[in-house]
C-alpha cells in the first residue's frame, strides 16, 4: 500500500512538471510575439529554461524527501528493464562478433588464429557472461 502511495506521489509530481514544461513551451512564443529583437527572445528562453530547471530540482528534492529515496535510484529502477535489454543486446553483439572472427580465421585458413580458437572462445564466453551479469546486477 505504501509503495503504491509513493508511486502515485511520484507520478503526480512528474505530471505537474510536464504541465509546467508544456505551459513554458506553449506560452513563451506568445509572450515574445511583441518583441522584434532576437536578444529579448533569447533572454526569455534562458529565463524559461532556468525556471524549469529550478522547478525540476525542487520537485526532485520533494520526491526524494517524501519517498525517502534518491530520485536517481527510482529512475534506475524504472528503467531497469531497458538497461538490462540494452546490456544483453550489446553483450550478444560482441559475442557474435567474436564468433564471426573465429569463422573468418577458418575461412581464411589462418592457422595461428585457428590454434587460438579454444582460448578465444572461452575468453569471449567469459566476457559475454560477465557483461550479462553486469547488466542484470543493479
Amino acid at each position: 500500500m505504501t509503495n503504491t502511495l509513493k508511486k502515485n506521489a511520484v507520478m503526480i509530481l512528474a505530471a505537474a512538471l510536464a504541465v509546467i514544461m508544456i505551459f513554458a513551451v506553449a506560452f513563451a512564443p506568445v509572450s515574445l510575439a511583441d518583441n522584434d529583437t532576437g536578444v529579448a527572445a533569447a533572454a526569455a528562453v534562458e529565463k524559461t529554461q532556468a525556471t524549469v530547471t529550478a522547478k525540476l530540482a525542487e520537485i526532485e528534492a520533494a520526491v526524494s524527501e517524501s519517498v525517502g529515496s534518491d530520485v536517481s535510484q527510482l529512475e534506475n529502477l524504472w528503467n531497469y528493464g531497458d538497461k538490462v535489454e540494452s546490456g544483453v543486446e550489446s553483450a550478444t553483439d560482441d559475442f557474435v562478433g567474436m564468433l564471426e572472427g573465429i569463422g573468418n580465421a577458418y575461412d581464411k585458413g589462418n592457422v595461428e588464429e585457428i590454434i587460438k580458437t579454444p582460448k578465444t572462445f572461452v575468453d569471449g564466453l567469459q566476457d559475454y557472461l560477465g557483461s550479462i551479469f553486469d547488466s542484470v546486477n543493479p
